[in-house]
């Protein structure tokens, strides 16, 4: 299920909280084509016309422990089902939520 777009306020809140180095004032809209590992970027897939998007996530290079504890209190601020992935063959941690 998508993330409303309130939800997805919530959801750039809290990832600028994990990665205070953010830079974008939008969500870029990710292309699977093109694996883009950026850092410092709020990703979305699929937006939706209210506003919502499908996913919505980071990279974070090096994520350190207190991040992923402070992401694992966070994330239950939203009722979508989220993830932490570590990237293969990278120190890239991909986390959001779809």
């Amino acid at each position: 299920m998508a993330l409303s777009k309130e939800s997805v306020a919530k959801a750039i809140k809290i990832l600028r909280k994990i990665d205070p180095q953010i830079t974008n004032p939008a969500i870029v809209e990710f292309r699977e084509e093109v694996d883009d590992l950026r850092p410092n970027v709020i990703f979305g897939v699929d937006p939706k016309i209210d506003g919502g998007w499908e996913n919505v996530f980071i990279n974070v290079v090096n994520l350190s422990a207190d991040k992923r504890a402070e992401f694992g209190h966070e994330r239950r601020k939203i009722y979508n089902s989220y993830f932490i992935n570590q990237l293969p063959d990278s120190n890239v941690t991909r986390l959001g939520w779809f």
